[in-house]
């Protein structure tokens, strides 16, 4: 489950999973689904009683939001019943009950109810939650870094990096707090200690990533290049007023409301993400992509783009590679594998590209 997580929308995750050595077929060679076994069977397991209060209260938790008879130690949230939209309410469940902020995504990687109860005893006995943001999305060997959209989400890149096979794809969240430069750097240098670096962002994760590189530079560390997908570079501050970046929240809110309706309904969820994109336009209406790296920059521009000016940005190679789709295909099927084939013919050959000594 925590595997397909990292490639399927949340709602799309099995419930149940079934091992076969192979597929049952009709006599026209088509699957017979009436052969197919029954997912549920086999899946009871033997009970043992929840001892610690955490662990008791979580288990009246799921068993009103289930509508289970009761609860063991090592039931599966999923098995029992247990999908996305329950996972969401579970979190505001927990919320009114410890008063504690817990990330969805763990229902999915702690499914059982002893092994979720063990992180939210380590929520009470910390007091908070400090959840990274960033997310692996592929494992390979040279690493690249890619910063969000306007969405402010790093998984936006999931479909991308199934099509860079070979490298470790990262994805990172805007960060909402003002010394945002400070963690990513301090973020990448842990999983990363030293250079070279390789950096990505479409659209307006192109200027944050631009801004991230200069830093990087700035304080000794090599950054082999830079990929922009449909950036252009913000030369001046813009004029934008709060109503504006306001309204321009509203309307990608609303653009953003199909991928991520299960969440959007509920309000705790809503307020982040509205938050979280409210803050990243203000962050892009004041920045300025001054000055020179020198990593190499690698632009690609949409159909619907003119020249998206990092010339000047680069003391290293330029290449500005027009592409295909519209602005908002570009990662998107069909435009996707072409795109996303386009963008490896100017990584770095895969190669060690990491001190021998460093992991």
């Amino acid at each position: 489950r925590e595997f397909l997580s990292t490639a399927l929308p949340m709602y799309m995750l099995p419930t149940y999973y079934v091992w076969l050595d192979r597929l049952p077929l009709s006599e026209n060679g088509k699957i017979d689904r009436k052969s197919l076994p029954d997912p549920r069977r086999g899946v009871e397991k033997a009970y043992e009683a929840p001892e610690s209060e955490t662990a008791q209260a979580l288990a009246v938790i799921w068993k009103n939001l289930l509508g289970v008879e009761r609860v063991g130690l090592h039931d599966d949230f999923f098995e029992l019943g247990g999908q996305s939209l329950k996972a969401a309410s579970l979190i505001t469940h927990i919320l009114g009950k410890w008063k504690i902020e817990v990330p969805l995504q763990w229902i999915f990687q702690h499914s059982t109810l002893e092994s979720f109860s063990i992180k939210i005893d380590t929520l009470l006995k910390y007091g908070f939650v400090k959840k990274m943001p960033i997310v692996k999305l592929q494992d390979g060997k040279n690493t690249i870094f890619c910063f969000p959209p306007i969405a402010g989400f790093g998984i936006e890149y999931q479909k991308l990096s199934l099509y860079l096979d070979n490298y470790t794809v990262y994805g990172f969240d805007f960060i909402e707090e003002e010394n945002r430069i400070q963690e990513y750097l301090s973020i990448m240098k842990e999983i990363q200690p030293e250079g070279p670096y390789i950096l990505l962002g479409y659209s307006a994760g192109g200027n944050l990533a631009f801004e991230v590189a200069k830093s990087l530079e700035a304080t000794g560390n090599k950054v082999n290049r830079l990929i922009m997908i449909d950036a252009e570079r913000k030369e001046k501050v813009g004029s934008a007023s709060i109503k504006q970046i306001n309204q321009e929240t509203a309307e990608q809110l609303a653009a953003v409301h199909h991928q991520y309706q299960e969440y959007l309904s509920i309000p705790s969820f809503l307020k982040s993400i509205e938050n979280r994109i409210q803050q990243y336009r203000i962050y892009l209406n004041n920045v300025v992509n001054d000055g020179s790296i020198n990593a190499d920059i690698y632009a690609f521009r949409s159909i619907d783009s003119s020249a998206l000016g990092w010339e000047v940005a680069t003391k290293g190679t330029y290449d500005e590679i027009q592409s295909y789709g519209k602005h908002g295909e570009m990662l998107e099927d069909p435009y996707l594998i072409q795109n996303a084939k386009k963008i490896k013919e100017k990584l770095p050959a895969l190669k060690k590209l990491i001190p021998e000594n460093i992991g």
